[in-house]
């Protein structure tokens, strides 16, 4: 994350990757969905959500499978994100709502937060949300 901070995104990208790997050799589904997650945020604020829509997927999958909601209601709502990104309205609308459900059930403030601040600036049409 440091070095994406410091705008090093071939650094950032190799530490992401090198992440995946690491969590998916060790079996760690929590630790593989966060490295997912960074590496899939790297792509989508370096111009490219295309590439983060697929590893988006994966994250939320890996969350299914490990029972970890709240990182669910995150993967749901950094790819609705990305689908916004793309124009994809219907696709960002359905990954919204599945990311408050999740986050209502649950009662995640932090996940609910994130989630109303995606709608409130998507309404007044200002610049699209980064996490």
């Amino acid at each position: 994350m440091a070095a994406l901070a410091q705008g090093d995104l071939v650094h950032a990208r190799r530490c992401f990757e090198e992440a995946v790997d690491i969590a998916r050799a060790q079996g760690d589904r929590n630790c593989a969905a966060g490295a997912l997650n960074a590496l899939a945020m790297l792509h989508r604020v370096s111009g490219h959500p295309e590439r983060s829509r697929p590893l988006y997927d994966a994250v939320v999958r890996l969350a299914v499978d490990s029972g970890n909601d709240e990182v669910q209601a995150i993967g749901l709502l950094n790819h609705a994100m990305a689908c916004i990104d793309l124009e994809d309205e219907a696709g960002g609308r359905r990954d919204l709502e599945a990311a408050i459900a999740v986050a209502t059930r649950i009662h995640s403030a932090p996940a609910s937060q994130a989630a109303l601040e995606m709608v409130r600036r998507q309404l007044l049409h200002d610049e699209p949300v980064s996490s």
